[in-house]
């Protein structure tokens, strides 16, 4: 059996300000950047955990979510 976690890449664009902020707070901290990111993510993660739906909840939001986005795609079309 392997003792190494699954992992995945993540990258995103970061205005700079927030990543100097950022990087000075996990320099602070003695973290890198990537511990002090992996960290906010978990805390944020354990304090407001996802929603998770069961099948017959999910194709009802998808419903929602489509109709919403349909509406919004009309408006625009209009302008």
């Amino acid at each position: 059996m392997s003792t190494h976690k699954e992992v995945i890449r993540f990258t995103f664009d970061c205005p700079i300000e927030l990543h100097t902020a950022a990087k000075m707070k996990a320099s602070a901290l003695k973290q890198s950047m990537k511990d002090y990111l992996i960290g906010l993510l978990a805390k944020d993660a354990v304090k407001n955990p996802p929603k998770l739906l069961d099948e017959k909840a999910f194709k009802k939001e998808l419903k929602r979510i489509l109709h919403d986005d349909a509406e919004l795609m009309q408006k625009l079309s209009q302008v």
